[in-house]
């Protein structure tokens, strides 16, 4: 099974589910994989972990970034009009050294989208994410096919 972005890859499914879920496919934007090959996502991670017990999931991941990108347009702004923000984010460039996202940066084309947004592809394997692709974040081969059902080990 394939999944885009959804809520299979949370932790709440993968408790939920157990093994079952073992095979399952998503793109997300993000997984805890990342900290192992992003210093800053690591750093983040940590903070995160240690005020809420939990690691960074896709959403709350990408809203600290959309927060940090809207903080760094009012500082270079030096205002925080709507149309100062707006006028600043159009000019914005992020590198990727200073994001926890697995993307090249931030930079907003005329429609007002990130041109270096990207998924990540994650495959649940013993009961958790691991990145499968990109290949500089991943952390185990894509299982494809899936074994049956009558053949898996993680039948209960």
């Amino acid at each position: 099974m394939f999944d885009q972005a959804s809520d299979y890859a949370s932790n709440e499914v993968l408790k939920a589910t157990g093994a079952d879920a073992n095979y399952i496919v998503s793109a997300v934007p993000w997984a805890v994989g990342v900290t192992k090959k992003i210093p800053l996502a690591k750093v983040v991670n940590e903070m995160f972990k240690s005020m809420y017990s939990e690691n960074l999931n896709c959403v709350n991941s990408e809203s600290f970034t959309g927060i940090y990108v809207l903080i760094d347009a009012i500082a270079r702004e030096c205002s925080n009009t709507p149309e100062a923000i707006r006028k600043s984010l159009t000019t914005t460039y992020i590198p990727k050294e200073r994001l926890i996202m697995p993307w090249n940066g931030v930079c907003f084309n005329e429609n007002g989208k990130n041109v270096f947004a990207s998924s990540i592809v994650v495959q649940i394997l013993n009961e958790s994410l691991k990145t499968v692709w990109p290949r500089y974040l991943k952390e185990a081969n894509l299982v494809f096919p899936a074994p049956q059902w009558n053949s898996r080990q993680d039948i209960r």
